[in-house]
């Protein structure tokens, strides 16, 4: 349960709404392996679509693979989970900083304009900081 709300969190957080799942089908993004009796580990991948201009919060709530979790979360996971957030935002400029330089420009074109600009990622991963209550409270 922790691992599937730690993405539905981290989800929201970057504004990737490509992780859905329905009757009608879907796009998770997840592989699962299965160790041990009664144990398994969640793979998460895919996030090409993180940080994107036309998020949308309501199509994230109504699709995203996990949403229906929220009532689950286990006691004290809001606060384990924003100081973890913390800890990365702060180091923003250095994650920033080694991230291939192909992986800023739209399909790796540095002809074309920059895809992933710092300053809207920063204002994005802000947020559960910067409005707190905005951020936790409007993913109900």
């Amino acid at each position: 349960m922790d691992e599937k709300a730690a993405v539905l969190i981290f989800d929201w957080w970057v504004q990737n709404e490509d992780r859905s799942l329905s009757v009608h089908g879907g796009n998770p993004n997840l592989l699962t392996t299965s160790y041990k009796k009664h144990s398994s580990k969640l793979w998460v991948f895919d996030f090409n679509l993180a940080f994107d201009l036309n998020f949308s919060e309501d199509k994230f709530r109504a699709n995203h693979l996990f949403y229906d979790l929220l009532s689950e979360w286990p006691l004290g996971f809001r606060e384990s989970l924003s100081e973890k957030m913390k800890i990365a935002f702060e180091r923003l400029d250095e994650l920033f900083a080694a991230l291939p330089e192909e992986w800023l420009y739209f399909e790796g074109d540095e002809n074309l304009t920059v895809h992933l600009d710092k300053n809207l990622v920063s204002s994005i991963l802000s947020k559960p900081f910067s409005e707190p209550d905005y951020f936790w409270k409007s993913l109900l």
